[in-house]
């Protein structure tokens, strides 16, 4: 009997210690991804002040949306 309850609480500990891998991949993930937002919207700046014309000012609000659509995925991300 004991041993059963002992092979329980490992399963546990493993399920646990298996979560908190996944939280901190998460997180690495969501780290990775904010750091492209900011690049993405340097760029877009960029974009904005060093080139004029039609096409210009398109490009930014393009990256702009993307980086939108990051930030929408690092939100679900961290309610995983």
């Amino acid at each position: 009997m004991l041993n059963l309850v002992e092979q329980e609480r490992e399963r546990q500990r493993e399920r646990q210690r298996e979560r908190e891998r996944i939280q901190n991949e998460i997180r690495e993930i969501n780290a990775r991804l904010q750091s492209v937002c900011m690049e993405l919207e340097s760029i877009s700046g960029e974009v904005e002040r060093e080139f004029k014309g039609i096409g210009a000012s398109l490009c930014s609000q393009k990256l702009i949306q993307v980086s939108g659509r990051y930030r929408s995925v690092i939100n679900e991300l961290s309610q995983i």
